[in-house]
């Protein structure tokens, strides 16, 4: 039998996570790090993700960020969108990377292409808003911090 991977979530009470963790919980030793309790074994609870403790890191095979300020009713500024969704998650990466983790995992989204009927693998990014300009500059970023010790995955769900 095969060892279980300790994963590391980061942003454990989102939507999207609440459900992969949910169905993956018995396939992974998960450490969940969220804003709000959820009752996941393992969460840690944190009010800001700038502040998770180097040692969370420690004995960890991913990190998954599902992190992200998404689309809301009230406009808010870029800067709150580029901290979040691009400057937090390059900020976690490097700390994964800092602690010998070897795969990173960003949840990005479809919007970094902006309006398109159907995305391909030559669909130009064009986002069109802060969510999917700033995703873009995480996707980025991301990217260059790939090597062959350090593998950065980057994953683009549609829209839920």
């Amino acid at each position: 039998m095969t060892e279980k991977k300790n994963v590391l979530i980061i942003g454990g009470s989102s939507f999207v996570a609440r459900h992969f963790i949910a169905h993956t919980q018995h396939i992974f030793n998960l450490k969940v790090v969220s804003r709000s309790q959820t009752g996941f074994h393992g969460e840690i609870i944190s009010s800001d993700f700038w502040d998770i403790h180097e040692d969370v890191f420690k004995h960890i095979h991913a990190v998954i960020n599902f992190a992200a300020i998404v689309h809301k009713r009230n406009k808010l500024p870029d800067e709150i969108y580029q901290k979040v969704n691009h400057q937090l998650a390059v900020s976690n990466a490097r700390t994964a990377q800092q602690n010998g983790i070897r795969l990173f995992i960003q949840i990005s989204t479809v919007s970094v292409y902006g309006k398109v009927n159907s995305i391909t693998y030559d669909t130009p990014e064009n986002p069109v808003d802060n969510y999917g300009k700033s995703k873009l500059c995480a996707d980025r970023e991301l990217i260059t911090i790939n090597d062959p010790d350090f593998k950065v995955a980057i994953i683009r769900p549609p829209m839920i």
